[in-house]
């Protein structure tokens, strides 16, 4: 915690698992994180998981990327994971996915990505909300959840970008005390 990886372009190798026989698997979806040079280096990867419509709801999704996550942090060492949701019919499913495991929402990027047409849908511009988890935040998800002690209740994410907001404005107020304030005008003011 605390550190960026090693500033090597490539993830550590895993040891593949034996062969299991077709007969016995059953895919249900997958997860994948990826990590570029850049990303690496500045310790921060991106997570995404897929699953089948008939598998979801099982709580697969949750327990796939709790294991990546506890890899991503505790042998990997990354500072940050992100997720980034593209906005489709299964956004409100992941967003609450994700923000029940203790990420953040960081923002979204309005007509980011470009989906063409196919499928029946049209071509059209999508945006992309990003949601991100830091190592810190993995260290402490599970603080006051003790013995005797209360379980710490998620904020809403209405109440997370208020509580944000506060914390921006203050820091903005004590920017402005120690450097002798920002000149404020009207906003048409600045139209002249």
């Amino acid at each position: 915690m605390g550190r960026a990886p090693s500033t090597s372009t490539s993830l550590p190798s895993i040891a593949p698992s034996p062969p299991i026989p077709h007969s016995v698997v059953q895919r249900i979806g997958f997860i994948y994180v990826h990590a570029g040079p850049a990303n690496v280096q500045a310790g921060e990867a991106n997570i995404g998981v897929v699953i089948r419509p008939d598998m979801q709801g099982h709580g697969y999704a949750r327990e796939a990327i709790q294991l990546v996550l506890c890899w991503a942090f505790e042998e990997l060492k990354f500072h940050r994971v992100q997720a980034a949701i593209l906005d489709t019919p299964c956004k409100d499913r992941a967003m609450k996915l994700f923000i029940g495991l203790g990420f953040s929402h960081e923002g979204t990027r309005r007509r980011a990505v470009y989906q063409p047409e196919g499928q029946g849908i049209a071509a059209m511009w999508r945006d992309v909300t990003y949601l991100a988890m830091l190592d810190t935040e993995w260290v402490l998800r599970n603080a006051g959840k003790g013995k005797g002690k209360r379980p710490e209740l998620r904020m809403s994410l209405w109440d997370e970008m208020f509580a944000r907001h506060a914390r921006e404005q203050e820091q903005l107020l004590k920017w402005e005390e120690k450097h002798g304030g920002i000149k404020r005008s009207a906003s048409t003011e600045t139209l002249k």
